[in-house]
């Protein structure tokens, strides 16, 4: 009895001199650090105004305006990028004689996509070139026309089946 009881002592002791005494002592914690974070701004400034004064020649013009700014911010935290469309909502009281086109592209009464961008771009300016053009029969008078924007983000999404 005696001899099993010092093998089962010897084998104590063996384990405990076999483990580390700095860990059997020492006092251990854990941190668990979580972080959310939503998306944050998406906007577009107001796009400047622009006015021009033309006198009409009998003719088709194409009159150059000053291009138009805005700038977009998209701290969305998503790697699509977004699309800018405009509209006039009051372009049949002005069709017959005016077109107004912006980065080549004509409006109308419907949303027509006038800038593109594939990727996140945080804060960017854009600079959208703009004309008129008007008609060879084009009465004289004040026009105004009006441009409704609106900031479209891109979405990707893959249907897996």
């Amino acid at each position: 009895m005696l001899q099993n009881n010092l093998k089962i002592i010897s084998v104590f002791g063996l384990f405990i001199a076999s483990y580390p005494l700095s860990e059997v002592y020492a006092d251990t914690a854990t941190t668990n650090f979580s972080a959310e974070t939503t998306p944050g701004i998406f906007s577009m400034s107001k796009p400047n105004d622009v006015s021009i004064k033309a006198s009409l020649t009998g003719k088709e013009q194409r009159v150059e305006l000053a291009a138009i700014k805005t700038e977009v911010s998209d701290y969305r935290g998503l790697p699509e990028g977004y699309t800018i469309t405009v509209k006039s909502p009051d372009y049949a009281a002005y069709a017959t004689d005016y077109k107004v086109a912006i980065n080549a592209k004509f409006i109308s009464n419907q949303a027509i996509s006038v800038y593109d961008s594939e990727q996140q771009t945080l804060s960017q300016q854009i600079k959208l070139p703009a004309d008129l053009s008007i008609a060879s029969g084009a009465s004289a008078g004040v026009y105004s026309v009006t441009l409704e924007w609106n900031l479209q983000p891109n979405v990707k999404k893959e249907i897996e089946e």
